[in-house]
């Protein structure tokens, strides 16, 4: 078992150092582990990528004077998979990565050794994400891998999102959310040939595959799979960040719709690339095999990319207004109250959640909404914010100091935006914080407030024609009467006329 063989005489280059494996030592074999100086043995492995879709495949080689990624020629094994075979991937774990980032400077966490907190350059991270480019490594969080026949029929019933309407290659963000439609967690669904692997918060992980593995019966072809150790995830966030892909050669994908992804070849492992790293912005995900995490990395750097942290990610989500799970995502809110319309459909069949949030929807009963909110102090979760005639009329969800933008603080907060059974303006609206500091509500990119014409209910689309339809007859009534006034105004200034005339005819 084997990847992908290499093209002629072609070799395979570190992007960091001059270390070269021939095309038979890059099947698999014995390679040096780069960066460390050691030599560690690569595990077997099926093909990645075979069949009718080898093509899409690719891998980096060393061009004249830069790594590119080219066209990897057709596999002879024909199972017709374009999946990532997580469950042959067990690299071993020999720190080259942390090594790499503790050079970059990077701080890491007491509760999680290898999650980088900063790099002590947050501002310049948060800078480049708008600017140029910035990689933050999201390793962290879970990936979940649900495979086997019955995979779709189970999500589609498990999430908010319509996952019957995706093809392998495509993806989609869905909802895991309560009976009651409160929101759980935010995830990013890759659907592939084989399976699905779920992106989802670093803290729900455990919870979720538990929920899952709950609801798989006896009779259902399910398979529930924590693979989150087995790879790396890298956010790739910034304008840059495509000129950078393309300029690598990495394929058609980067100009895909979001969550959009295919399986490439580098350095003779497998890597995902996916459309959108996570925040409002030209952004990509990459997932990669443990023991190829390092050259990526160096790759990415040596390319102009700056390091970030947890610190600068957390401050990037907080005010692109992304829910956070266990902040703004907790069984306290629903779906549609966080912004999450654009990740659920109300009309692709029951699944947990579906009939509370399409009674909610039908019936216009969104009583607060996420948004976001300029501060003139320091604030904290769970401070509640009341308005000028001093009436509770929001929480504070998550908080973040932003020294080189604006006010200097922001916060992400649910506010209430229904008074007496009738909508209010939300937005530029002055709060009050719990301890005295004032606010001003503004909008934030990451939320949507309405669902996608393809995923509003029926029954709402029925009612809105209606309501036109009595909208339209009511306006041609109106119209009609203006029409017989004006004519009545006309006849009877014609007669006023004639009878004017005929007073002075007798006059005379």
């Amino acid at each position: 078992m084997h990847l992908l063989a290499m093209p002629g005489a072609a070799r395979i280059c570190s992007p960091h150092r001059a270390l070269c494996v021939s095309p038979a030592q890059s099947r698999w074999g014995l390679s040096r582990g780069l960066g460390s100086g050691s030599t560690r043995m690569r595990h077997a492995s099926r093909p990645l990528v075979v069949g009718k879709c080898a093509l899409r495949a690719q891998v980096l080689v060393r061009g004249s004077d830069r790594p590119r990624f080219v066209r990897a020629p057709r596999a002879t094994n024909d199972s017709g998979d374009l999946d990532l075979d997580l469950d042959s991937l067990t690299p071993d774990i020999d720190g080259d990565l942390k090594s790499l980032q503790e050079e970059a400077g990077a701080v890491f966490s007491e509760e999680n050794p290898t999650l980088p907190l900063t790099f002590g350059n947050d501002a310049e991270a948060i800078d480049a994400m708008q600017k140029a480019m910035t990689v933050v490594d999201r390793s962290h969080w879970g990936r979940i891998r649900v495979s086997e026949a019955d995979r779709i029929d189970f999500l589609q019933n498990q999430t908010t999102a319509d996952f019957k309407s995706l093809k392998a290659g495509q993806g989609t963000d869905t909802v895991f959310s309560t009976p009651q439609g409160r929101a759980l967690d935010l995830a990013t669904a890759l659907v592939n040939e084989n399976s699905v692997m779920l992106i989802v918060s670093p803290t729900e992980k455990d919870g979720l595959i538990a929920k899952m593995n709950k609801f798989i019966f006896m009779a259902d072809r399910v398979k529930v799979d924590d693979v989150s150790e087995r790879t790396c995830m890298f956010s790739l966030l910034g304008p840059d960040s495509y000129a950078t892909l393309s300029r690598l050669q990495a394929g058609a994908v980067l100009d895909a719709t979001p969550a959009s992804h295919a399986v490439l070849n580098f350095m003779g492992s497998p890597l995902m690339v996916v459309v959108g790293g996570g925040l409002p912005m030209i952004s990509y995900t990459l997932i990669i095999d443990e023991a190829a995490a390092p050259d990526l990395w160096t790759l990415l750097l040596e390319n102009g990319a700056v390091p970030g942290g947890e610190q600068a990610w957390e401050q990037a989500r907080v005010l692109s207004g992304r829910p956070a799970a266990g902040k703004e995502l907790t069984k306290e809110f629903n779906v549609l109250e966080a912004g999450l319309y654009q990740a659920a459909s109300l009309n692709k069949g029951c699944y947990l959640g579906q009939e509370a949030l399409a009674k909610v929807y039908i019936k216009a009963a969104v009583k607060q909404q996420l948004w976001g909110v300029e501060l003139e102090g320091e604030v904290s979760a769970g401070m509640e914010l009341t308005d000028g005639a001093g009436k509770r009329c929001g929480v504070v969800t998550s908080y973040t100091p932003t020294p080189s933008l604006g006010s200097g603080h922001f916060a992400l907060a649910y506010v209430r935006c229904r008074k007496d059974g009738k909508q209010v303006r939300v937005e530029a609206s002055q709060v009050t914080a719990s301890n005295g500091i004032k606010g001003i509500v503004t909008q934030i990119p990451f939320p949507t407030r309405d669902f996608a014409a393809a995923s509003k209910p029926k029954q709402k689309e029925e009612e809105q024609a209606s309501e036109d339809a009595a909208d339209d007859k009511e306006a041609k009534k109106a119209a009609d009467a203006e029409r017989k006034a004006k004519k009545m105004a006309e006849m009877q200034a014609r007669l006023d006329a004639y009878m004017a005339a005929q007073a002075e005819a007798k006059g005379e």
